[in-house]
């Protein structure tokens, strides 16, 4: 475990090496607002980030975007306003259930761009194992996201409506 007097970076790079010993490819992004983000490609193909920000003295962020492309937003916009609301609820309930924070962007939309979902962990509960089960709630969070938005909105699920970015 680790504590508010952990040297950040000294914490990012044990992060980095927990993530390449489970056989993660894990690369440094640069941001001027972040004392150290990596971005990995889990094996289910989703990107996530992990960063902390300057400034947090003792949390990191782990998050993963689902972005909607245009078809897939013209798609939404052609379905009823009530089978659109329902997925939208439905998304809502088993992301909270999951126990990830999530955002819709744009927040009001008949349909987000994206969704966010995210989770904090803070250093004195980081612990290899603690730290690899939130990776991995983020990616199941945007998986679930993807499944329920193909299945509640009959996508084809070669094409499937969502892509995912960081």
């Amino acid at each position: 475990m680790f504590s508010s007097e952990t040297n950040p970076t000294d914490l990012g790079h044990t992060i980095k090496d927990w993530l390449v010993a489970e056989g993660l490819k894990a690369s440094n992004q640069a941001d001027p607002n972040a004392i150290f983000k990596l971005l990995i490609n889990h094996p289910a193909e989703v990107p996530v980030q992990i960063w902390q920000e300057i400034g947090w003295k003792d949390k990191i962020m782990i998050m993963s975007t689902i972005n909607f492309d245009t078809p897939a937003l013209q798609k939404f916009e052609t379905l009823p306003e009530d089978l659109r609301n329902d997925v939208l609820w439905q998304i809502r309930f088993l992301l909270i259930a999951h126990g990830v924070t999530f955002k819709f962007q744009p927040p009001k939309a008949s349909w987000p761009q994206q969704i966010q979902v995210s989770k904090i962990l803070y250093y004195d509960g980081v612990t290899k194992d603690r730290f690899m089960e939130w990776v991995l709630k983020a990616v199941e969070a945007v998986l679930l996201i993807s499944w329920t938005v193909t299945r509640g909105l009959r996508f084809d699920k070669q094409k499937g409506p969502p892509t995912y970015t960081t």
